[in-house]
């Protein structure tokens, strides 16, 4: 269970003590000193920023490729490495501010692409392809540049919209089009509608504001397209490339 900001539970000889989810791996965390995370990368609101339990300790961690472990982005020239050092970091302005962050690991991935180019919805950008085992099926995660349909979301709104998006389960997508399907003081998970791409049928999945909408506004901060038998964490990871770039990601899967 879920206490605060960390994982607990009752140990069968008495007594509790400190423990992490087990869940399946698409992306590993690193910390600030590439220590492994062994629980997910989280925010801890008090002190307004991201960390994550290690083997021996707990350290800071980056969410997202290329951010800070307080969220701000690395500078698009000067991607999140150690240079010489024995932590990770990046610069985040043309003043050569820096901060730590730490690096993250797409797991399996036989492409990938770090920064986009610009590419027309007709030709999006491929930026992962890997064989899921459990589902023996290959993955493929194209995105397109959605800037006039994905509303900005920063700050303290966009950690919010993090953590919603963290607490998604695949095993609440119901069968039909529904609203809230998991909810936060201003955002919620809407399954907008059921739509076939590439022969599938796939979820319409979107992160909302929970506001109303004004003339020629759009409220949804992250959007995925996916068919049903996705991995939890390959969505949680693609709403959160979708809040961050600004783009739609679509996922689909192949038997080769």
């Amino acid at each position: 269970m879920i206490v605060k900001d960390y994982y607990w539970c009752y140990l069968e000889k008495g007594g509790w003590d400190y423990c992490a989810q087990m869940l399946p791996k698409t992306m590993t965390h690193y910390t600030r000193y590439q220590e492994e995370c062994i629980n997910p990368c989280q925010y801890h609101k008090e002190g307004d920023y991201y960390w994550c339990y290690t083997q021996d300790s707990w350290d800071y961690c980056s969410p997202q490729p290329d951010y800070t472990y307080k969220f701000k982005s690395c500078r698009p020239d000067h991607n999140c490495g150690t240079r010489g050092q024995s932590y990770s970091w990046c610069y985040t302005t043309y003043n050569n501010d820096w901060d730590y962050c730490g690096l993250t690991h797409f797991d399996g991935c036989m492409y990938s692409q770090q920064r986009r180019r610009k590419r027309s919805p007709n030709n999006p950008n491929k930026v992962c392809k890997w064989k899921n085992n459990n589902i023996n099926k290959y993955i493929t995660v194209t995105e397109e540049e959605a800037p006039n349909t994905i509303a900005s979301c920063t700050g303290n709104l966009r950690n919010e919209a993090l953590g919603l998006i963290e607490r998604f389960d695949n095993q609440l997508l119901p069968n039909q089009p529904r609203s809230n399907l998991v909810s936060s003081e201003n955002f919620r998970i809407d399954l907008q509608e059921i739509i076939k791409v590439n022969n599938q049928m796939c979820y319409n999945l979107q992160v909302q504001r929970n506001k109303q909408r004004s003339k020629g506004e759009s409220t949804t901060v992250s959007q995925i397209i996916c068919p049903v038998d996705i991995p939890n964490k390959t969505l949680r990871w693609a709403f959160g490339r979708s809040l961050r770039n600004r783009s739609k990601i679509v996922i689909i899967t192949t038997n080769e």
